[in-house]
Order: C-alpha cells, then structure tokens, then sequence
C-alpha cells in the first residue's frame, strides 16, 4: 500500500466513526425486551380516527388498532412493521404520534424493539402455527 492509499483509509474510517458517532446521538435509544412497563389504561383508550383501505373510517383506541396488527400479523403469520400494506388485508398502519416494537415468539410475552421511553399498548395473538405475535406502541413522554 502506498502513503496515499493509507491516508485515504484512516480519512473514510474516520469519517465512518464519526457519522456512526453522530448518528446514535440523533437517533432515540432502541432496544429488544420482552419486559417493559404495562401501559396505563388511559394510554391504552387514547383514541384516534383511522382510515382504512376501503376508505371507511373508524374511531380506534391504541390497544384496538395494536390488537388489531397482532391478529393480522398472526393470521398472515408476516412480522412486518408494513402489514398495513400487503394487498390481501385491511388493516391500520400505527398511530403517528408512537413508534411500533413488534415480536414473535413462543409467548404473549416475547421480545419486541422498545423503541420509547413508555408503552401505551401491548397485544399478542397466537397464529395457527403456535407462534406469538406481539405488537407495542411506545411514546416518548
């Protein structure tokens, strides 16, 4: 290796590291548990108006629309942050204001992201095959 190629080596590892760096201070804290508080039932009710593909329109609490992707997941037996957009069903995406740690497992309570500092849904749905799927939505609050 010449004098240039070694440089050139130490400047991209370091910009690596520094963008990596940098991109964990940016990025909210994400973690797999299965543990994690039990959502308070007033953050389990919030309600929310949600579309669905037929264009109807329904009123749903967390939980509902949560309970709701588990089923589907279990059902389609898909673990998929984007089930909402499979053509063969019809089913929410998660509310804006949360972001959505999803697991499957051989438990209600298996290993989801927790992805926020506060869960404000937790279901589980068992598939045909035996497998849990379960869905959390977490806030930062």
């Amino acid at each position: 290796m010449n004098g240039f190629t070694k440089l050139l080596g130490v400047l991209v590892l370091v910009s690596c590291t520094f963008n990596a760096a940098e991109a964990r201070r940016n990025y909210s804290y994400t973690y797999v548990s299965s543990s994690g508080n039990a959502p308070s039932q007033a953050d389990k009710d919030s309600e929310y108006d949600v579309e669905f593909k037929a264009g109807e329109v329904k009123t749903m609490t967390r939980q509902a629309i949560a309970q709701l992707r588990a089923d589907t997941m279990a059902a389609k037996q898909s673990m998929s942050h984007y089930i909402h957009q499979r053509d063969d069903v019809d089913v929410p995406r998660w509310p804006a204001d949360c972001s959505e740690g999803i697991g499957c497992g051989n438990t209600p309570e298996c290993a989801t992201c927790v992805t926020g500092s506060t869960c404000v849904a937790d279901a589980s749905c068992k598939s045909a095959n035996g497998m849990w799927y379960r869905v959390r939505f977490w806030q930062n609050k």
